[in-house]
């Protein structure tokens, strides 16, 4: 790898609006300075500080918000999912681990559907359960096929036809790592995958040992991977973290539009790989700092799509030492409409009528805003 000095890290504050639109129109290069919308804490679940007697583990993404507001969060390493009020009070667990009917192995996805019935998928069993949205009493479940292009990995969202799925193959030790796709297909109510892939991504980048060395099969640090969701109208929404250049595609694979936007790149210094290993077991360090990493970052974290269509995305910082994460909302007619500042730690995953939805990375805890202009 090339490493590059730390002169050339620049600070957000005199780099976070030197942001160009890569194909900007004479309308947007007249559009209003972005808003900055205010984000208030209304509480938080799963940290005794909020008042709250539920503790997670990990949710990572297991969030979803129904019709009434009722919240919805998985929990990834104890498997089963809690159902709370919309003003944070548990009403029922649902599901343990297990095998059976109702039990889970790893809960990969937990989505809201038409009728707010509650999909969940288990990526261990491949198998999809569905709760009925009154007593979310387990309705029936089903087995998810496989395909020739992979194994089921997600759940992205559900139609009035079925599902969209993500497919592809696990990594292990030794494999070669190019050409490797992530596919969304279309998965029947049955759980039959209809052909063609509806889109399709380049795969999470991995690092792997040669053969004849320490086997490890590793995320590849600040490595580029794909993103996925479902907006309003069936849309897909698809990503890829080199750049931002987010694909709005239709369920039936015909893509309407692209929103760009122009990142400087953020070169990646050997004194943050250093940083970003320093605590870490020594096989670890080892098998990071011999690799060939990206030259630079990736130009963004994640994006959530709201109920309005906009997209809020979390730029990758300039530096792993950041405690501040900027974040990009970009309008549907593609503008950039406004920007807003969280803690690094904290991960937008539900944005919906004036409240955002966000993990604490840090704490495992969920906290819920009021979403203001």
């Amino acid at each position: 790898m090339k490493w590059t000095t730390p002169l050339l890290l620049f600070s957000i504050a005199a780099t976070s609006f030197l942001l160009g639109c890569a194909n900007e129109s004479k309308d947007e290069a007249k559009a209003p300075v972005p808003s900055r919308p205010e984000l208030t804490e209304l509480f938080r679940i799963g940290n005794e500080s909020g008042g709250k007697t539920t503790l997670f583990a990990s949710i990572g993404e297991l969030v979803a918000i129904d019709g009434s507001s009722r919240i919805f969060v998985g929990e990834q390493q104890e498997p089963k999912i809690y159902m709370f009020t919309a003003e944070g009070n548990l009403i029922k667990i649902i599901g343990q681990e297990g095998n059976g009917p109702g039990e889970f192995q790893r809960i990969a996805s937990v989505h809201i559907g038409p009728a707010d019935t509650l999909y969940v998928f288990d990526s261990s069993l491949e198998r999809m359960s569905v709760y009925e949205p009154d007593e979310m009493k387990l309705a029936y479940d089903f087995t998810v096929s496989q395909d020739s292009l992979g194994l089921p990995y997600w759940l992205v969202g559900v139609l009035d036809t079925g599902f969209l799925l993500t497919y592809g193959w696990p990594i292990s030790p030794g494999d070669a790592m190019a050409d490797r796709f992530l596919y969304v297909m279309r998965v029947d109510w049955t759980g039959q995958v209809m052909h063609p892939p509806v889109h399709h991504l380049p795969a999470a980048e991995w690092l792997v040992s040669a053969e004849g060395e320490d086997r490890f099969a590793i995320r590849m640090p600040f490595g580029r991977k794909p993103i996925l969701h479902m907006g309003s109208g069936d849309k897909l929404y698809a990503g890829w973290t080199e750049s931002v250049d987010i694909a709005v595609i239709s369920p039936n694979g015909v893509q309407s539009k692209i929103v760009s936007h122009a990142l400087t790149p953020i070169p990646l210094t050997r004194q943050e790989v250093h940083y970003y290993v320093r605590e870490s077991p020594d096989w670890y360090r080892e098998a990071v700092l011999g690799a060939d990493l990206p030259v630079t970052k990736p130009a963004f974290e994640n994006f959530v799509v709201d109920d309005l269509e906009r997209i809020w995305m979390k730029i990758t910082p300039h530096s792993v030492v950041d405690t501040i994460a900027q974040w990009l909302i970009f309008d549907k007619e593609n503008r950039l409409h406004g920007q807003a500042q969280l803690p690094m730690s904290i991960n937008l995953r539900v944005i919906r009528q004036e409240r955002a939805y966000a993990e604490h990375r840090e704490e495992a805890s969920l906290i819920v805003y009021q979403v203001r202009e």
